[in-house]
């Protein structure tokens, strides 16, 4: 499949997938500042960037304490930033969804545009708002790379048809070779290799295609509550080992809004 028409359509399903309703999940961090009471889930982005594209679309979720404040400040917020120059929030969305138990879900849908070819990582929301006060949120982190890092051969591709979004980080996709040696895949890992998993005698023979399914990863990380990733297969080809970014899949979402908000409030 053509790079860039994955990056395109994964981008598209993000934003429409991961939109307030049933598909977002919440967990308490530490505030900064907590003038606004909203808190974030610790949300851990670790996605690998087109280099056409330049820029990319993600969510981070959070929460608004509506015995003290009503969502029209979130109206009032001029400018978002996080803390790492290099990753400029060009445009932003905030939707704000269901009240329960004095708590509302709200949705920051920002576009992040990233030039670097290093890989580079930010943990904070800066939130400016129309009268200039400014207030700063822990997120949980958001590592980007550029895809010109992981430019290899054209010898591995992936099927048309697979799924994006999973309970919790796990992973079943068919894989298509086309070269001419046997493919061995060796590892499944995200940027930071904060989810990764070991695979054991996994091979893919010339011009065939193999189901790689991996039920639970080796290691997810730690308290995390919301996964927006790029996997990266390692394989070997011959005698070279590359690596093959897939598209980009996300894990925890299927809670009810109400249990999400239940899991933060408990």
């Amino acid at each position: 499949m053509n790079r860039k028409k994955q990056i395109t359509v994964i981008s598209f399903l993000l934003v429409l997938i991961l939109g307030i309703g049933s598909y977002t999940i919440y967990s308490n961090t530490k505030r900064v500042e907590d003038n606004l009471n909203l808190s974030f889930a610790n949300n851990y982005i670790s996605y690998v960037i087109n280099e056409e594209d330049k820029t990319m679309k993600f969510n981070l979720f959070g929460l608004l304490d509506t015995s003290s404040t009503n969502d029209e400040i979130l109206q009032k917020i001029n400018s978002l930033s996080l803390n790492n120059s290099e990753m400029i929030i060009m445009d932003f969305e905030v939707d704000s969804g269901i009240i329960y138990k004095g708590h509302q879900i709200v949705n920051f849908i920002i576009e992040i545009e990233f030039k670097s070819l290093d890989t580079l990582s930010a943990d904070t929301l800066f939130i400016n708002y129309s009268d200039n006060k400014e207030e700063a949120f822990e997120i949980g982190e958001i590592t980007l790379a550029n895809s010109s890092q992981f430019q290899t051969e054209d010898s591995i591709d992936i099927t048309e048809a697979h799924t994006i979004g999973y309970p919790s980080p796990s992973l079943e996709i068919t894989l298509d070779n086309q070269g001419d040696n046997e493919i061995k895949i060796i590892n499944v890992y995200d940027l930071n290799k904060t989810i990764n998993s070991s695979i054991n005698e996994f091979y893919i023979k010339s011009n065939d295609s193999n189901q790689l399914i991996v039920d639970e990863f080796d290691n997810t990380g730690e308290d995390i509550d919301f996964y927006t990733v790029t996997p990266i297969i390692e394989y070997r080809s011959g005698d070279i080992n590359n690596e093959y970014v897939l598209p980009g899949m996300i894990y925890g979402v299927l809670l009810s809004d109400e249990e999400k908000i239940d899991m933060m409030l408990n």
